[in-house]
Parts: C-alpha cells; structure tokens; sequence
C-alpha cells in the first residue's frame, strides 16, 4: 500500500501545473522510494514464507519469491532513471519487474482458488484448511473422515486472469485515447472515444464480482449459455483491447520519428 501511494506522487506531478524538471525529479524521487516499499515488502513476504531458508517451493512459496523479484526489478529501474543516458534501460527494468508481479499476482489467483486466503502474506492461513488448503466438510458417510470443499475451477481462475488482463489492456487504451484531448479541437469526440475505450474494464470488474460468488459455471439455462458467453466476450475483448493498445504505442513511435503523416495516411 505504502508502495502504491507513493507511487501514485510521481503520477500526479506529471498532471500538476508546474515545469517538466521539477515534475521528472518528483518522479524519479517517488518511484525510487515506491520501488524500496515493494521490495521491502517482498522480502517480508519471503520471511514470512520461510523462501531464504527452505526450499518448499509450493504456492505461497513461489508467490513471495516473484513478488521479492519484482520489487528489486523496479528499484533497479528507479535508480537506473537517475543516470544520464539510462532511461531505455531504466523503463527496461521497470517492464521486467512488471512482467515478474504478473506472474506472482498469477500464482496469487490460484491461491484464491485453493481457498488459501493468507496469500503470500499470512502463511499460516493457508494451513486452516486440508492439504491443499481448502475448506474442510465433514463427510456424510463418515464421522471421522472430512473431505475439502470444491471451491473455483482451474477455468474459473485462468478466466479471472483473463478479466484482470482485460481491464489492465482498457485502461491503457483508455488513457491513449485521453491523451489525443492535448492535440485535438474535439474533445467530445474524444470523450466518446474514451469511453469507448473504458467499457471492457467496466465489464471486467462486473465479471470479477461475479466470479467471486459464483464459483462453478451455472448448469441451468439460460444462465450456463450467458455466463459461457461472457467468458468469450472478454476474450474477444482483451484480443481487442491489447491490438489497440500496441496500435497506440506504434502511434507514438511515428510521431517521435517524425513520420505522423504517414502513420495519419496509412489509418
């Protein structure tokens, strides 16, 4: 959380009224101390999960170590950011960070799925349940034999990271699209745009609330035809969403190089 504020510093310096220096170095000074929060947490993660003395290698294991290893992706970036010269590798390293909290926020879904609400960041938790830590029920046949509970899944929760995808792709895109209100005499035109471009995260959300309460797929119609179908839709959206998103940064790619014409003829 501390991570998450004070990141959200840098970001806000970019929109504040005041010269482009001042707002780089606020920047870099956020995104410096963010990134030590990240790390800092990351490794209380690893304490936690017992990762720098064991090599138990199971979920919470693999989730504290990504979590740790993204952190220290980011500060390499955040101190990198500070050198002369070294700004593609500093947003580099920021992307390999990236990509390694995608792969420990992954391992956190799945965590979610088995019912190991403890996450990465209460190990004990995890152990409440069975041996895969889900929820015990007693077994009807049995007194003394329990059975786990049946929670979301493995469709279930690589649709969940698909819905997550969907959101982050729309969100990008919606920005992109925010963006064009700095070059533009339409700005309703672009709000339009924008809002457009926002819907897939709105819908991404609606299907996460769903997903949380409704773990199996329904079996009655016509909900099981409708439930199956948005699973599809948000597919279809985040193929969308994520070819938009590259057109956009092919967009600013042209217009560094000086080429907005061609890019503006060829669309």
């Amino acid at each position: 959380l501390l991570g998450v504020l004070t990141f959200t510093v840098g970001l806000v310096a970019d929109f504040c009224p005041i010269p482009h220096e001042v707002a780089e170095m606020i920047g870099n000074i956020s995104f410096l101390f963010g990134s030590l929060f990240f790390t800092i947490g990351g490794a209380a993660e690893c304490v936690e999960n017992e990762v720098f003395v064991s090599l138990k290698c199971d979920q919470g294991w693999v989730g504290a170590l990504l979590n740790f290893l993204g952190g220290l992706g980011f500060l390499v970036g955040a101190i990198l950011a500070f050198i002369e010269g070294m700004s593609y590798w500093s947003l580099f390293m920021y992307g390999i960070g990236s990509a390694i909290f995608t792969f420990g926020s992954a391992v956190m879904i799945i965590m979610w799925k088995d019912e190991q609400f403890g996450l990465t960041f209460l190990a004990v938790l995890n152990q409440l349940g069975g041996h895969d830590g889900r929820p015990l029920i007693g077994d009807s046949k049995s007194k003394d034999k329990d059975n786990e509970e049946k929670t979301l899944s493995a469709a279930a929760a690589v649709f969940i990271m698909v819905y997550v995808m969907v959101g982050v792709m729309s969100t990008y895109d919606f920005l992109i699209v925010i963006e064009k209100l700095s070059v533009t005499e339409m700005p309703l035109v672009v709000a339009q745009e924008a809002f457009t471009a926002g819907l897939p995260c709105i819908f991404a959300h609606f299907m996460l609330a769903l997903t949380s309460g409704v773990y199996r797929t329904p079996s009655v119609a016509p909900f099981k035809q409708l439930y199956i179908g948005c699973r599809y839709l948000g597919v279809l959206m985040c193929i969308n969403n994520t070819l938009r998103f590259v057109r956009g940064l092919q967009r600013a790619y042209c217009v560094t190089r000086g080429e907005c014409e061609a890019w503006e003829k060829w669309n």
